[in-house]
């Protein structure tokens, strides 16, 4: 026998939740994506299947119902439904489609991971002992022998009763259930006088079965033949017509029921007085199922709130718990759901004429016979404790207020911004975006929504969009990511983005910078131009100076060779070495100064040494 469980729940995290609860039950499971996946792997074999109610809608219906009536008559594939809440509005086509499964264990959303297991478990047991009665009739030629033995062991006796006749054929096992001699056959009568008389609605006549009017599937009293006993009898029973369209057998099965009518007894009892308990408390007691939809109010709950029980039920208790205690009050049972553990919180509860006091809710999970627990919970009025707080109180109502105006104020600033802003998934989907789009891209929310935001962001930038996507995947902030994104006439915009993550999603908001961007490259370049200027200016500052200083040193050369000649050409040769002294000088001082211009330009002073030119060479 296959023991993987299949698991088909396309939308949301319910697939990859589901196989982690099996996990953690150590159930193998397999994951289908789609519903064509579902039927290929229901063809090579599984224990169950579970499936989203909304996910039947993408299963090719006909090739499931191929499948399902092509099963051998052993066979009766369990299939695990998560269904929504909202039972009482499906449509015909989501009933047939739920019936057409055959065999379907129904839960409703959400559900915890022990009535998942417990439903996994029930289902692959029961897989199990259909494959364990494959291998009996394997085994077994005589399909009567098989028949007969699954009819005792489960208690279960065989009839067609004639109704021509009257006559009843009977199995061993019929006569069992009502203490009666072993016999093939027996006249009708014969059951009818065990009858309780109180029962007498649910007996047939053979009147009531000639017109076909006859009750056929009833539970009723009866005193057995051989000890006079009271007992339960279920019976299940169908007409089969001649050809004219009366009945001409009356056929089906029976079972003692005894037991689990006395159970049912012994749970009506308890039940009843846990009511009467409950009606006779001062306090407010309620109770939950299993998923956590509230199903019963005593009447101290009624009384308090204005409310009818119809009006309370499921998630209807949320209409009478403060606006700002509701998100909190949800996160806590919900986590209570999940863990297991007591439920206590405080939180504040309208009265039916409007006005809120708190109360302490404290609910317990108890363990029911069939292994789900159920949660049995208490309102408890400490209004009067809470009146030392008033002034907090006030604050909190003040506090309230200014949560509104925020909430309005974030709405206009939505709306309003001249940044961008989105919400998308971290698979990168786009859910949400601002007007300011259209305005800064030229994007339409249409263009947008349900599109990953890598769509529009440039090919050099996409690792590290990605890499910081992953950062907030992990619960980490974004403050100016800086990328580029494609404005819708083709061109580039530069946006910083500042990001924050919540469970599900990214909230981000987005700034256009390109002309920050561009006046930044303006003012570097502006910078330089600066900067070049400046040296030129220094440059020529130097160049004049030295200019200055060169040209005060020729004319120390010039004009003491003028000089020297005026003298020589008068005959005059006293005092010439002299001036051609005060030549020389200066053309030594203009020899110094060339070297130290020389030397700034090589930013270092040259170093005159003796060099081999043969090895220069």
């Amino acid at each position: 026998m296959e023991q993987r469980i299949l698991i088909h729940a396309p939308r949301g995290r319910d697939a990859p939740v589901a196989q982690g609860v099996l996990e953690a039950a150590h159930m193998p499971s397999l994951i289908c994506n789609t519903g064509d996946m579902l039927v290929d792997k229901l063809h090579e074999g599984a224990a169950a299947a579970i499936i989203t109610e909304e996910a039947l809608l993408d299963v090719p219906r006909q090739r499931l119902d191929d499948w399902i009536l092509a099963q051998p008559s052993w066979s009766d594939f369990p299939f695990i439904v998560l269904g929504t809440r909202q039972a009482r509005r499906r449509t015909a086509t989501a009933l047939t489609s739920l019936q057409n499964l055959g065999n379907v264990i129904l839960l409703e959303r959400p559900v915890n991971a022990e009535t998942l297991t417990s439903a996994a478990d029930a289902a692959i047991r029961a897989r199990r002992r259909q494959y364990m009665t494959r291998k009996q009739l394997a085994e077994s030629s005589d399909t009567h022998d098989q028949l007969r033995m699954a009819q005792m062991a489960g208690g279960v006796g065989v009839f067609q009763l004639h109704v021509p006749t009257d006559v009843l054929t009977v199995s061993p096992e019929f006569c069992h259930v009502f203490g009666l001699p072993l016999t093939d056959t027996m006249p009708s009568r014969v059951v009818e006088a065990l009858f309780d008389a109180e029962d007498e609605d649910t007996r047939s006549y053979t009147a009531t079965r000639q017109s076909g009017k006859a009750p056929l599937n009833v539970e009723y009293r009866v005193r057995r033949a051989d000890t006079g006993e009271k007992r339960w009898i279920s019976r299940r029973a169908e007409f089969v017509r001649g050809a004219d369209g009366q009945p001409l057998w009356m056929r089906g099965v029976v079972q003692d029921i005894t037991e689990r009518k006395a159970a049912d007894e012994t749970l009506r009892q308890s039940e009843a007085r846990f009511r009467a308990l409950t009606q006779s408390m001062p306090n407010q007691v309620w109770t939950a199922e299993p998923g956590g939809g509230l199903d019963w109010f005593n009447q101290q709950t009624l009384d308090y709130t204005g409310k009818t029980l119809e009006q309370l039920t499921g998630d209807g208790w949320g209409n009478i718990v403060h606006r700002e205690d509701l998100p909190r009050v949800g996160l806590e049972w919900a986590s209570s759901l999940v863990s297991g553990n007591t439920y206590e919180t405080e939180f504040r509860i309208r009265r039916a004429d409007g006005v809120f006091r708190w109360h302490i809710v404290r609910a317990v999970p108890i363990e029911t016979p069939g292994g789900e627990p159920r949660w049995i919970g208490t309102n408890t009025d400490i209004d009067d404790q809470k009146a030392a707080q008033s002034e907090l109180a006030r604050l909190n109502a003040s506090l309230g207020r200014s949560v509104q105006e925020r909430t309005r104020d974030l709405d206009r600033m939505w709306r309003l911004s001249t940044d961008v802003m989105m919400v998308a998934r971290f698979d990168t989907s786009i859910t949400a975006v601002n007007p300011a789009w259209k305005t800064l891209l030229g994007l339409e929310e249409r263009d947008l929504l349900g599109r990953s935001f890598l769509d529009f962001v440039h090919e050099d930038d996409q690792a590290a969009t990605k890499a910081e996507t992953a950062r907030l995947a992990a619960g980490m902030s974004t403050l100016r990511f800086e990328h580029q994104m494609r404005h819708s006439d083709g061109s580039w915009r530069v946006i910083s983005w500042t990001a924050v993550p919540d469970e599900e999603f990214i909230h981000a908001v987005g700034r256009d910078i390109t002309a920050e961007r561009a006046a930044d490259q303006a003012l570097k370049d502006a910078e330089a131009r600066l900067r070049q200027s400046q040296k030129m200016e220094a440059l020529g500052q130097l160049t004049g100076g030295i200019a200055h200083d060169f040209n005060n040193l020729l004319q120390g050369i010039t004009g003491s060779l003028e000089t020297v000649k005026r003298r020589l050409a008068s005959g005059r040769t006293d005092d010439v070495e002299r001036f051609m002294n005060s030549a020389s000088t200066s053309a030594s001082r203009a020899a110094a100064l060339i070297h130290r211009l020389l030397a700034f330009a090589r930013r270092q002073s040259l170093d005159n040494k003796a060099v081999d030119i043969n090895q220069l060479v």
